[in-house]
């Protein structure tokens, strides 16, 4: 048995101790079948998923149905969503050598080959579902996780045809507000890729539907995000980083946001990026947060293009206050802050018609002087 723990590979989908706990445990369990072999991972994912999945994963989620998959008679006055009930035992919880049935199916998705996804994800959906629409922001966070490795293998034409999609796009959309509770930063962290992964795969591009579930990412996610979190330097990095790709599907749809989406942008290049003022390297996390706040800005200036003449004055504040924060640093990533400045200073300048050349001796580089 010693050697059957020892030949346990620490391959990146066993990082996670919960899951290599798990192997450990189905390992010693059948050790006339594992003990021999070199790669007991890929043994088990080879020889014994189908016995993972229906001896241990399906009896612990089987008191649990979704909502959506529960067949109800439509009326005035029902709510799937509200009517639905939780066990008060949710036994896929329930821990075993520091691992529950909700990291089993994580493994199992991370670990099965592309080839055998497909029919692995018909079983596991409406598992995947429950994790991910649990009550318990982590167990959120881990249903996410799961549904985004999903996404990487498993044909989309599965999931349009089937109908999942919209069930998951609904299920991800609910994850976006939660950005008042500490634990719900890393949750949106995860979820914005991931929707935005779903809407790309499943929908054609420049179609009517594309631009509307993209549209709700915006208003049911971004704009609410802003509105109650924009404030904290937690969470605006991560409410950023969706909108340079959510202006280029929106198009001039974007116009309708552009007011609380440049104030954003505004506020985020005004934070001073040496927190540390004893100290001359810049603090990453708000350089990273400018990257993005770069990056977002430029992707509005083209597309709300007739419109930034309107907003000239507060753009040209921003990008002006990040300029002098930047222009003497010597900081290793302060030159590619410096680039992002000048190339969206030029854009800037191209969509207001040539009128903000600005002249400050500091500020002349981004002119391109």
């Amino acid at each position: 048995m010693a050697n059957c723990r020892r030949s346990i590979k620490s391959h990146a989908m066993t990082s996670n101790a919960q899951q290599k706990a798990f192997i450990q445990d189905y390992s010693k369990s059948h050790a006339s079948c594992c003990e021999n072999e070199d790669d007991i991972e890929k043994h088990i994912i080879e020889n014994h998923l189908t016995d993972i999945f229906d001896v241990i994963v399906k009896p612990a989620f089987a008191q649990q149905t979704h909502h959506a998959l529960i067949k109800r008679p439509k009326g005035r006055y029902t709510d799937p969503v509200k009517d639905s009930e939780i066990p008060m035992e949710q036994k896929w919880k329930h821990s075993k050598n520091g691992y529950c049935a909700a990291d089993i199916v994580e493994w199992c998705m991370l670990a099965v080959p592309s080839n055998t996804a497909n029919d692995l994800f018909r079983k596991v959906a409406p598992i995947i579902l429950i994790i991910l629409d649990d009550y318990d922001l982590e167990f959120k966070r881990q249903g996410v996780k799961i549904f985004h490795c999903v996404l990487k293998n498993v044909d989309a034409a599965q999931l349009v045809n089937s109908g999942l999609d919209q069930v998951f796009f609904q299920a991800l959309i609910q994850c976006l507000p939660h950005v008042t509770d500490e634990r719900g930063v890393e949750l949106i962290r995860v979820a914005y890729p991931c929707v935005m992964d779903l809407v790309s795969l499943t929908r054609a591009e420049k179609s009517k539907e594309r631009l509307t579930m993209f549209e709700k990412i915006m208003t049911e996610g971004i704009i609410v995000g802003l509105m109650y979190a924009g404030h904290k330097i937690k969470v605006l990095p991560i409410l950023l980083q969706p909108i340079a790709r959510l202006y280029k599907e929106l198009r001039a749809i974007g116009v309708r946001y552009l007011k609380i989406t440049l104030l954003a942008i505004g506020d985020a290049l005004m934070i001073h990026p040496n927190q540390n003022f004893a100290s001359e390297k810049l603090d990453e996390d708000i350089v990273r947060l400018h990257e993005s706040a770069i990056a977002a800005l430029a992707e509005v200036i083209r597309q709300c293009w007739p419109r930034i003449l309107h907003y000239r004055g507060s753009i040209l504040k921003a990008l002006a206050n990040a300029w002098l924060n930047y222009y003497d640093s010597q900081d290793e990533n302060a030159a590619t802050i410096r680039d992002g400045l000048k190339t969206t200073y030029q854009l800037f300048a191209l969509a207001c018609e040539g009128k903000q050349k600005v002249r400050h001796q500091y500020l002349s580089f981004l002119n391109g002087v």
